[in-house]
């Protein structure tokens, strides 16, 4: 990622970006893709493994985005990295 792209995506606050980026974006597209893709190729869709989807891949983009957003700050604004954001 580019700074300057960062720096746009940075001035919504950490709770935002990982709520759109991580639990929203990836984490509810990923459970609808793999059932998606379930369904496609199975022929089946199965209630349960949807519901453990849609509890699971949002929880993974919500680690992995505020892990992210921290590493990004680093990269990008040492010298605020330490600071809370919101």
């Amino acid at each position: 990622m580019k700074a300057e792209t960062w720096s746009q995506r940075r001035t919504i606050g950490r709770k935002k970006y990982v709520l759109r980026y991580g639990i929203l974006t990836f984490g509810f597209g990923i459970a609808l893709l793999l059932t998606l893709l379930e369904l496609v190729t199975q022929g089946t869709f199965h209630y349960t493994l949807f519901v453990i989807r849609l509890l699971l891949f949002p929880i993974i983009g919500l680690i992995w985005f505020a892990s992210r957003w921290d590493a990004l700050e680093r990269k990008f604004f040492p010298a605020e990295a330490g600071k809370l954001h919101e």
